[in-house]
């Protein structure tokens, strides 16, 4: 539900989830940055359906109806993260997702994955973990304040390397590396 202030209202028929489960993260997206079309919340978790329409753990609310992301993924989202690599360059933000996954609409991701807008990636530096990589949250972290340097999006979770390098369970990524 929404609060406008004075009182809450239903987002349509909200998600339906899986037995004892329920949305665990919610994020503002707008997908074209700056451009003409309104942010939309999208919500994450295990569940099976958004609205009336077909939603595997991911689903899209523009304020009036419910939309499936992409499709699917195979396991529940945990947690959700808007990053723009390139700040105020030209590409837009996009948003990161991260939970127990193996596997995007769009292909294999290792519990962490970016939605450009129109498809999911696996990043190009893959966590890896002699177990099931999980990633539980992220946060946005300028190392150098309103320096030169770029914000980082710091992920963290059930992992042991990223990229090939050690990473115990946390690992800042700049948008490449």
């Amino acid at each position: 539900a929404s609060w406008d202030g004075t009182e809450w209202r239903a987002l349509g028929d909200g998600v339906r989830v899986m037995s004892g489960n329920s949305p665990v993260s919610l994020a503002t997206f707008d997908p074209d940055g700056a451009g003409l079309q309104p942010d939309r919340l999208i919500a994450g978790g295990q569940f099976t359906q958004a609205g009336n329409i077909g939603a595997v753990n991911i689903a899209s609310w523009d304020g009036l109806a419910w939309s499936s992301l992409g499709g699917g993924f195979n396991q529940g989202i945990e947690a959700m993260a808007i990053f723009d690599p390139d700040g105020d360059g030209p590409a837009p933000p996009e948003l990161y997702a991260g939970g127990r996954f193996i596997r995007t609409p769009d292909g294999p991701a290792r519990g962490l994955a970016r939605w450009d807008g129109a498809h999911w990636h696996a990043l190009s530096s893959e966590l890896s973990a002699p177990y099931d990589v999980r990633v539980t949250d992220f946060t946005l972290w300028d190392p150098d304040g309103t320096g030169p340097a770029a914000e980082l999006l710091v992920v963290v979770g059930w992992f042991t390397s990223a990229g090939g390098l050690p990473a115990n369970g946390i690992v800042a990524w700049d948008g490449a590396a």
